[in-house]
């Protein structure tokens, strides 16, 4: 009976004891018994409130409508009054390079060294050009010429003259001829008026994909040079492209203007360019992460869970980084970005990026306005412009010295006044090498090498 009593007494003490510490009831802003809400409040779509709070002046009001333009009036100089250029190109790699420098009065072919930099000085002359270039013209009809052959090296593009399209990739050196297709479509984006999700600056949903057709009265305009040829394309207003194939190099880079995105019909899209093959990639492609390493994407598929696919197009887009390739067991098609982009491989054998998006409807995500950026020059307002490139090459092959682009700590281990560098592995790049041992060595003493590592 005395042991109860106790147990009850211990509990009331206790439940006292809670009571009096126990924190008291959060006072939400806004709610009943809270603190008033006295600073202005963005309300959203779905009834949330911006966390924070915005400042400025509604659009109509702003006196600046052009935020920051970047160039570099010194290369756009003309040089003809004896004014001279100076150029200074550095290298942050651990190797030698060698590429190709374009100004706006120069093309500089480039060396250099590890760790350095070379100075080049650029200046009219009067004796012969040596970098002559040969204009060519081509217009496409139905009955135009086929087998129009770009390049000069190793490297060479086909193009259909009664399409006014690349239609073959030839490499004579890896005797490598693959039929490539490239064409730009647009997705139409929801505009959230049928309670569907709209399309913005953070929702890709889109209703609807369109297929953009080539201009047949622009033609096709090849300049041949001694570095490079160039394949210059407006494929309708708001589309302009520049092909490269370079006379020492193995891949094509690729230079888009996208824009302004014409909205006159209401409708607002998301451009994407496609790539079409005949590799066989059985639903895989790569893309790489956070422009680390390359992850193998399964479309329609995750590995952690069941998929239920209600999104087959936006459900299978990824942030492209640095790249994504795609492969059979014969060859691959890679694709090399200069700036953070969407991509997929929506059909087997077929790779598409998104370039430029404009639409008309905030999505309700944080924003609190829509995703259609224009320029104001004088009372002209126009969509926004990008330009972008990537390279389209036929494999992927590491530098002389292989450089790694991610490392995968397996062990971790550290010791005072050591220098341990632990097991990695390779992958996407070299799947079939392991590194098996490890290169250690004394930081106190560097002539001691415990270990070097090898592949196994």
């Amino acid at each position: 009976m005395i042991a109860k009593v106790a147990i009850v007494v211990v509990g009331v003490f206790l439940g006292w004891i809670y009571t009096r510490i126990k924190p008291p009831p959060p006072r939400v802003f806004g709610s009943p018994g809270g603190p008033p809400i006295t600073s202005p409040r963005i309300q959203l779509n779905d009834g949330r409130h911006l966390p924070y709070r915005e400042w400025g002046v509604p659009k109509d009001k702003a006196n600046y409508k052009i935020i920051a333009i970047s160039y570099c009036p010194p290369t756009e100089t003309n040089l003809s009054s004896g004014k001279k250029l100076v150029v200074v190109v550095y290298n942050s790699r651990g190797w030698k390079r060698s590429d190709v420098i374009r100004l706006p009065v120069s093309i500089i072919l480039a060396s250099v060294p590890p760790l350095g930099f070379t100075t080049y000085v650029v200046s009219s002359t009067k004796k012969p050009a040596w970098n002559s270039v040969n204009e060519a013209f081509y217009k496409h009809t139905k009955t135009g010429k086929d087998g129009i052959e770009v390049g000069t090296g190793n490297l060479k593009l086909i193009y259909s003259g009664s399409e006014g399209k690349v239609s073959q990739y030839v490499n004579s050196r890896s005797s490598i001829t693959a039929s490539v297709k490239q064409s730009y479509n647009f997705y139409a984006g929801f505009d959230g008026t049928t309670r569907e999700q709209a399309s913005g600056a953070y929702i890709f949903h889109p209703n609807g994909t369109y297929s953009i057709d080539t201009q047949e009265q622009t033609p096709i305009k090849v300049l041949n040079g001694p570095i490079y040829d160039e394949v210059h394309q407006k494929i309708n207003p708001c589309i302009y492209q520049i092909t490269r194939v370079f006379k020492n190099k193995e891949h094509v880079e690729v230079e888009f203007t996208v824009g302004p995105i014409p909205v006159d019909d209401g409708v607002g899209k998301e451009m994407v360019t496609q790539i079409t093959t005949t590799m066989k990639s059985n639903k895989t492609f790569y893309i790489d992460s956070n422009g680390r390493d390359f992850i193998q994407r399964i479309r329609d598929y995750r590995e952690d869970w069941n998929l239920e696919v209600n999104q087959p197009i936006a459900g299978n887009y990824y942030p492209v980084n640095l790249g994504i390739y795609l492969k059979d067991e014969t060859s691959e098609l890679s694709f090399l970005v200069d700036r953070s982009v969407g991509g997929s491989s929506i059909v087997d054998g077929k790779l598409e990026l998104m370039l430029h998006r404009r639409l008309l409807y905030d999505d309700g995500k944080g924003v609190a306005e829509v995703l259609n950026e224009t320029v104001y020059v004088g009372n002209d307002c126009r969509g926004l412009t990008v330009s972008t490139f990537s390279g389209m090459d036929s494999s992927y092959s590491l530098p002389d010295n292989v450089a790694l682009l991610t490392l995968q700590v397996l062990i971790s281990i550290s010791f005072s006044n050591f220098l341990f560098i632990p097991l990695a592995e390779i992958k996407g790049l070299i799947p079939e090498v392991l590194l098996s041992s490890f290169w250690s060595c004394n930081i106190g003493n560097y002539d001691s090498v415990l270990a070097m590592a090898r592949g196994s």
